[in-house]
């Protein structure tokens, strides 16, 4: 990716989680789409998928943080971390109905999304 490209990609990520800070502080669903630039164009998301976007991503930095940013180096490890994200997800799902917990599901959610994004960049190159 080019400097100017990822100088985009930041200034779009940053917009995105302002956007996310909003959203939470105003508690209601923004109607907007957001545009998101990227290096092929400009796509535009509905806010509740960017937003979805940066929890995702903000996720994946977090792990990277965590794991001083070592790639999967293959794809059975991905494969393995992967299905730990989804048996984590699972438990929260199998809860009883009246004590499942909506924001846990979520969290666990976002993981596996988090993991498989991660799966793509250091794998499938």
């Amino acid at each position: 990716m080019s400097l100017l490209n990822n100088i985009m990609f930041s200034f779009n990520v940053a917009s995105l989680v302002l956007l996310l800070l909003l959203h939470r502080k105003v508690k209601q669903t923004i109607e907007h789409d957001v545009a998101l630039r990227t290096s092929i164009g400009e796509i535009l998301l509905p806010t509740r998928l960017a937003l979805i976007i940066v929890e995702i991503h903000a996720e994946l930095m977090k792990a990277d943080a965590k794991y001083k940013a070592d790639p999967m180096v293959e794809a059975r490890v991905g494969h393995k971390t992967i299905l730990c994200e989804l048996t984590e997800l699972e438990r929260e799902i199998e809860r009883h109905p009246a004590l499942q917990r909506p924001k846990a599901m979520r969290k666990e959610a976002i993981q596996v999304a988090a993991m498989a994004v991660k799966f793509i960049r250091d794998i499938c190159k």
